[in-house]
């Protein structure tokens, strides 16, 4: 499924977007010590991936818990400026404790009226 803007992000789908972002996380941090200690890779490309790669992969898992969480924030009726909370350390655990319990019974999607 793609992105559309009048899809709604209910709290099951919030909460497996983020239990997979944060467990393709996980694996990249458990992946470190394996890629770091393999014999068949240089040091000049483990500079090039702790400098290129990994910090590629952690920001697009970033950008995806942003994108989600604004999402469910605009469901939610509130702006999704403040999903770049996510992107702050400890402000946000509580962000994303905050929208799951989160209810938007008041909003209405527009009809297609063609």
């Amino acid at each position: 499924m793609g992105f559309c803007p009048q899809f709604r992000s209910g709290r099951r789908l919030y909460a497996q977007e983020t239990t997979g972002a944060l467990l393709a996380g996980l694996f990249l941090w458990l992946m470190i010590n394996p890629i770091a200690d393999a014999e068949f890779i240089s040091d000049e490309m483990l500079t090039w991936i702790g400098r290129f790669v990994y910090p590629l992969l952690i920001n697009l898992i970033l950008i995806f818990m942003t994108v989600s969480a604004a999402r469910r924030l605009h469901d939610a009726g509130h702006s999704g400026a403040w999903a770049l909370f996510v992107m702050c350390p400890g402000a946000n655990i509580f962000l994303m404790l905050y929208l799951l319990p989160v209810s938007y019974t008041h909003l209405t999607l527009p009809t297609n009226s063609l």
